[in-house]
């Protein structure tokens, strides 16, 4: 009886173990590069130039931001079709309970002949809550999130704090995401 209990208990913790590491890959496959949190690329589209990819790219970008403004983070010697700070409205659900929340991502988008690129950068992130950011001072910027992640485990009460990290986490990865398919909706139009 008691080596079957002692099989049963190992092979629960060795599930235990197994099953993190899908969780942390939620962590561990954003697009970091030099320690900051940077989604990045370049997209080929046929037959269009750059003065109507400059268009639908303005275009976009002020049809799907909430607010957007001119982008001082970035330095001034910055140049694009789109060079701004946007605004967009997400929620969370940790528990059992629906957070709302602000973003505020910087924005460039370059356009050229046949393709264009983006880049979104200094993303943070806050809730809606006046009350909540009051009690419970949560830090917004994932790249910071990321950094205390990954350090080594601090115990059993790091748990909660570690789902809550990813479940922000990957929230704001899937609303970049989604800002990302969009511009791509957008331009290939």
């Amino acid at each position: 009886m008691s080596k079957t209990l002692f099989l049963i208990l190992m092979l629960l913790i060795a599930k235990t173990c197994f099953a993190q590491k899908a969780k942390d890959s939620i962590v561990y496959n954003l697009p970091v590069i030099n320690d900051k949190l940077i989604y990045t690329d370049s997209i080929e589209v046929k037959g269009r130039d750059s003065i109507s990819l400059d268009t639908m790219a303005k275009k976009w970008f002020n049809s799907y931001y909430v607010a957007h403004q001119a982008d001082t983070t970035q330095g001034n010697n910055v140049k694009g079709s789109v060079v701004c700070q946007g605004i967009l409205e997400y929620s969370l659900a940790p528990n059992l309970y629906r957070v709302p929340f602000y973003m505020v991502v910087s924005v460039q988008i370059n356009c050229w002949n046949n393709h264009y690129s983006y880049k979104m950068c200094n993303i943070h992130f806050r809730s809606k809550s006046g009350l909540l950011n009051a009690i419970y001072h949560y830090p917004s910027d994932p790249e910071y999130l990321i950094k205390q992640y990954k350090q080594k485990r601090r115990g059993v009460l790091d748990i909660n704090a570690r789902h809550m990290t990813r479940a922000r986490l990957s929230a704001m990865n899937n609303v970049v995401l989604a800002s990302i398919a969009s511009l791509h909706k957008a331009m290939a139009n």
